[in-house]
């Protein structure tokens, strides 16, 4: 078990990076007192609860929709009467391992046909306040078996009689943190979070650690995976989230990492799911090269000519102003491939949402003067609120890649694409999988063995230099073209793998690798590219 420092620091660094949420379950003590029971004796036998999972219910749809698996779950009570003496607050920490909507009646209040919280969250418990604790342990078992006469017999009544008698929940080393009225509360203040899991190191016991809370959203997208873009939105979940945590905090993100990673494609994924959140019309993408300008991006005057054949000019909205008017996200593919702050002119001071809020007269009349676009006030307050740009930025684009200012830096949060170990072992353990989406035919053992081969070059030259798995995914792809299976793997190598090590200073460490597996044709033909670099050996 991880024992409850370990947990608590875990839980900091994950909450600190946004790849969890964190939220505050408010209720009745008659309502939790029955959630804790069954937690511990399990005496409804509806749940598995097993003294690992507490079960919760929401009535609002909206509430559990932005909840998800994986998010931290602070367990309070709240206050029956306005007796300042009435202890009130968190006696308990956990995470959601699942979500299900179910309309069994549950609580108290339900059987009693007073309420009905269908939307439910099973938590895995991992602390509670040890008096809490002490006090479940304590419960009789003429006390238990009672409660579960009384559920199997639908009697609300007895059942909150009963709860009503217990002593639980009224304990001392309960913390007492307001979070204002409400059944749910994000917190989005880490400090005050942190502040709140040191306190719970200390004083809860640690029941539960956090390998397993039960089946993850992404255990499940990975088996819904049915494309290439599926699996990659699977591989980058704890990415996108964070991303898309800085989307609605009003700022523009950067995926950056080296190429094939997937960038694009989850730049898209990412702005199609912050479109439809918001009321927004999709997304607008613009691949940014070097001749990129104002012009281009934004806005430019165009000649035409008129039935008569009269010459005139035109004011003609580019791809920024279209995107903003549009209620679009706008996408800058490779936006390193030129100096993106002078091809954005005026509109790069307005990138912040902020300026952006307060100019809105002043962003009327440049539109106006741009390109003869008029909004009423309301209107491009509404688009203004909504717009956000999403960049990519390749890592290894030695020809195009510009300084990043201080200035956009600020502007914008960067967020890295990469082939990490993780991917790497879950590309292992998921190969199969892999195959089918990229539409690859393993259809006997010699064909299986060539992607497998592959895949474990493409593993150890991961090491030395990170490659996207879209790279691995045109490996693969490209051993099609060859029968014998050593002209398929050389080949490929020769022709995906080896351009990406021109003139790299760590080709003698790929060369091994290649060594290794006999790949004494790609081995000259690497030493071919980085001719210079032998120069000086």
């Amino acid at each position: 078990m991880t024992d409850k420092i370990e947990s608590m620091e875990i839980l900091k660094k994950d909450i600190r990076s946004n790849a969890r949420g964190v939220y505050v379950l408010q209720g009745t003590k008659l309502h939790w007192r029955w959630s804790l029971v069954d937690y511990f004796h399990n005496v409804a036998r509806v749940y598995e609860t097993n003294k690992k999972y507490i079960v919760w219910g929401l009535d609002k749809e909206k509430y559990y929709n932005g909840i998800k698996v994986g998010d931290v779950i602070l367990l309070r009570t709240n206050k029956k009467t306005r007796d300042k003496k009435e202890i009130s607050g968190i006696f308990g920490i956990g995470i959601v391992s699942k979500k299900l909507k179910d309309t069994t009646k549950y609580w108290p209040a339900e059987l009693e046909g007073t309420g009905l919280w269908p939307y439910r969250l099973q938590i895995k418990v991992i602390a509670l306040s040890e008096e809490v604790f002490e006090n479940l342990k304590m419960i009789e078992p003429k006390i238990t078996e009672s409660l579960a006469k009384a559920y199997s017999q639908k009697d609300g009544v007895t059942v909150r009689r009963i709860l009503e008698s217990l002593s639980l929940l009224d304990e001392r080393d309960i913390i007492q943190e307001n979070f204002g009225p409400g059944s749910v509360k994000p917190i989005q203040d880490i400090s005050r979070v942190e502040s709140i899991l040191e306190k719970i190191r200390v004083l809860f016991v640690p029941l539960g650690d956090l390998d397993d809370v039960g089946e993850t959203e992404e255990a499940i997208a990975s088996e819904n995976a049915k494309s290439f873009p599926d699996f990659i939105s699977v591989l980058y979940h704890r990415e996108l989230t964070v991303a898309l945590n800085e989307l609605e905090r009003g700022k523009n993100v950067i995926l950056y990492g080296p190429p094939g990673s997937g960038k694009t494609i989850l730049a898209k994924i990412l702005a199609a799911e912050y479109s439809k959140r918001h009321g927004g019309n999709g997304y607008l993408l613009y691949t940014v090269h070097s001749g990129t300008d104002f012009f281009d991006l934004v806005a430019r005057i165009t000649p035409q000519t008129n039935n008569e054949g009269i010459l005139y000019y035109k004011k003609e909205p580019r791809y920024l102003i279209n995107a903003l008017i549009g209620k679009k996200v706008l996408i800058l593919d490779e936006i390193n491939r030129t100096q993106i702050d002078t091809a954005l002119g005026i509109f790069f001071t307005y990138l912040e949402k902020e300026h952006r809020i307060q100019d809105v007269r002043t962003i009327m009349h440049i539109l106006q003067a741009e390109s003869d676009i008029a909004l009423s006030e309301d209107e491009l307050r509404d688009v203004l609120e909504f717009f956000r740009i999403i960049g990519t930025l390749n890592i290894y684009d030695k020809t195009f890649l510009f300084k990043l200012g201080d200035a956009l830096r600020r502007r914008f949060r960067f967020i890295e694409i990469t082939t990490t170990e993780e991917i790497i072992e879950y590309l292992k353990q998921n190969f199969n999988r892999f195959l089918t989406l990229i539409e690859y035919n393993a259809s006997n053992e010699e064909r299986y063995g060539v992607a497998w081969t592959l895949f474990s070059i493409f593993s150890e030259i991961n090491e030395i230099k990170e490659l996207g798995i879209g790279i691995l995914k045109d490996l693969i792809l490209f051993s099609d073209n060859f029968e014998k299976p050593e002209e398929a793997i050389e080949e490929s190598v020769i022709s995906i793998l080896l351009p990406f090590f021109e003139n790299d200073i760590g080709f003698r460490e790929v060369s091994r690798v290649l060594e290794r597996y006999k790949l004494y044709r790609a081995q000259k033909a690497l030493e071919r590219l980085n001719h210079a670099f032998r120069a000086f050996e």
